[in-house]
């Protein structure tokens, strides 16, 4: 797992720092943020502090035939601090921290008719992992995590977009994450 965010960031990486013409339908982005998890376990109420979200992705403009459909492979790494835990309505002692990895396959639709401001939304699907570090205890879990999301871009340069982004991730039955951040786009 750590292998492929690693390749992946790099690759991202690699592709933004490249010369060129912007001919290609495909793309890179790199972005950063604020997370916050919204956790409802029955009988305990965890208080996260507001944390940081990364995200890197590889897409894919379909211009040809379908104008503004877009299709995209996303990584995600999402870190908050556990500041408090109620337990049956009391506080405890007890802090630690949530860390939520995802790869997601998305499908978005761009709006083509809006220039230099390009409004989007859409939906993925993929594998969620999360694990909570408490005091003495540690939990992992992974399972499908599904995700709905909408934001703006604007046209920076010919190959050059900035991205705004709110998410909505279900990583579990009890565990959601809002995630804004702000990424660029690197066309190639």
């Amino acid at each position: 797992m750590q292998f492929f965010l690693r390749t992946l960031f790099l690759f991202c990486t690699t592709i933004f720092f490249l010369h060129g013409e912007c001919i290609s339908p495909w793309y890179a982005r790199l972005g950063t943020g604020v997370n916050l998890f919204h956790a409802k376990v029955p009988h305990m109420d965890y208080q996260f502090r507001p944390g940081v979200v990364v995200s890197g992705a590889i897409g894919y403009e379909w211009n040809r035939y379908l104008d503004g459909l877009v299709f995209e492979l996303e990584s995600a790494y999402r870190w908050n601090h556990i500041s408090q835990i109620k337990f049956y309505g009391f506080n405890t002692h007890i802090h630690g921290n949530l860390q939520a990895v995802t790869i997601m396959g998305n499908v978005m639709y761009k709006y083509p008719w809006c220039y230099p401001v390009k409004p989007f939304f859409g939906a993925g699907g993929g594998y969620g992992y999360q694990r909570t570090s408490l005091s003495h205890f540690r939990t992992n879990h992974s399972r499908w995590a599904v995700q709905i999301f909408a934001g703006l871009n604007y046209l920076y340069l010919d190959c050059y977009e900035f991205s705004l982004q709110y998410q909505y991730v279900d990583l579990a039955k009890d565990l959601k994450a809002h995630s804004i951040f702000l990424s660029l786009l690197r066309h190639f």
